[in-house]
């Protein structure tokens, strides 16, 4: 769960991590063993080939993809490069993809209210 917020920058619940971690198990894409009292979790060959399969595409390889596939992916990886930038702790940085991203979710509502 760390590991998880480090990279995202999320505190994700017990509640939701250990469920899904078992799951994973379950479906062979993960392996887990006790080390100290705690669980440790390993990726298996499956777990990798599905990583591979559900990696984000390179630019301009989800062109093809159908509009709503597109749209969650541009959100992620909005997502994605705002953590990062976050993570910066520079303030004229922050500053400025803050303005960005408050002119882009006025210009979807914009859309939003034309479309209705």
């Amino acid at each position: 769960m760390l590991e998880i917020e480090r990279r995202s920058g999320m505190k994700p619940s017990p509640g939701s991590v250990y469920p899904t971690l078992q799951a994973l198990e379950e479906g062979g894409f993960l392996k887990g063993r006790e080390d100290e009292g705690k669980r440790i979790y390993e990726i298996t060959e499956s777990g990798r080939s599905l990583l591979s399969e559900r990696a984000e595409p390179a630019a301009g390889e989800d062109d093809d993809a159908p509009p709503f596939a597109r749209a969650m992916l541009a959100g992620r990886s909005v997502i994605s490069a705002s953590r990062e930038v976050l993570r910066s702790n520079d303030v004229e940085l922050i500053t400025k993809v803050a303005e960005i991203l408050e002119r882009t979710r006025r210009e979807i509502y914009t859309l939003l209210a034309a479309s209705e």
